[in-house]
């Protein structure tokens, strides 16, 4: 039993059975395989479990087609919960649910108006928010007296299902007037009738799966339009960076090249400064040569070359 089938199921229960009084109450569909409406009843209430097969909370069992195995008139309250989309002829049952209350009963109806293919043994069912006329209906024309109290579909919780509630009564008897309902507290419920087939409140056309869907549609179409934002920033950040590509390419020839002609330039240098160096040798070779002659004792030979070497000295 997932989690807003047990909470509607126990707000059914507090609503409706009234805790200081010994009633009957019959089960559809009672095996508790992960959950029971049966230990939310009060401890004065006479709880009768009806499934397919034996098992935990299974006190009588019936084959699908078949009266069920009770007495009619016999029970105070019936509930079944998550019952109806496995049962390939939920409309006769419902009327021999209808036949089994006393005049005045009640009947606690929970099945799924959503959610995915779920075999026990199958799935057959899903029921929209005008489910309950129609089994009033469907009811009447079978000669059954019922009327619908409350209907409305559950937000979901924790789970992926959006339940389909309705509470029915067999006329007759004594019941009070309602001015309370189950329903009061779930605020968030949608497609909402109280107090018989009166008009819906809270409408809502789409139901919880559509209107998921739509903002995931929505979403996927922002994402898509940011996608192809990013697309084209991309290609733009892609064409810089292929010049930045390039042109890191012709700085790297450049700069090749001015390292080149460095070198060259340098070789160029050293040999100039080589032969600078040769040049200034000779001229300090010559130099002495000019002042050992000019220091000459032979006067009269080395007289012009000393006026030549006063001349290179002013």
């Amino acid at each position: 039993m997932h989690d807003t089938a047990r909470r509607a199921g126990a707000a059914f229960l507090n609503s409706y059975v009234d805790p200081a009084q010994k009633v009957r109450l019959l089960d559809i569909g009672a095996m508790d395989v992960n959950g029971s409406l049966r230990s939310a009843a009060p401890s004065a209430v006479e709880y009768v479990g009806v499934d397919l097969e034996a098992g935990p909370g299974v006190d009588i069992v019936y084959n699908i087609g078949d009266r069920l195995p009770v007495d009619d008139n016999s029970f105070d309250f019936c509930v079944s919960t998550s019952c109806f989309e496995h049962d390939p002829l939920f409309w006769q049952t419902f009327l021999n649910v209808v036949d089994a209350l006393k005049d005045g009963g009640y009947f606690y109806l929970n099945a799924p108006s959503n959610g995915p293919y779920h075999t026990y043994p199958t799935d057959n069912w899903r029921f929209y928010p005008d489910a309950g006329v129609a089994l009033v209906s469907w009811a009447r024309l079978n000669g059954r007296d019922i009327e619908l109290v409350e209907s409305g579909i559950l937000k979901r919780d924790g789970d992926v299902w959006n339940d389909f509630i309705a509470v029915f009564k067999k006329t007759g008897g004594n019941s009070p007037v309602r001015t309370s309902y189950l329903l009061d507290e779930f605020s968030a419920a949608t497609n909402v009738r109280r107090g018989g087939e009166s008009d819906v409140t809270n409408l809502d056309p789409y139901g919880e799966d559509t209107l998921i869907a739509h903002r995931l549609d929505s979403h996927v179409k922002d994402l898509d339009a940011s996608s192809q934002q990013l697309k084209g920033e991309l290609e733009e950040t892609t064409q810089v960076v292929q010049k930045l590509q390039s042109d890191l390419i012709n700085a790297q020839s450049l700069l090749s090249q001015l390292a080149t002609n460095a070198k060259q330039e340098k070789v160029r240098a050293d040999d100039l400064q080589q032969r600078l160096a040769s040049e200034i040798e000779r001229a300090n070779m010559l130099s002495y040569d000019l002042e050992a002659i000019s220091r000459s004792t032979s006067w009269r030979l080395t007289s012009p070359l000393r006026g030549v070497v006063n001349i290179f000295r002013r």
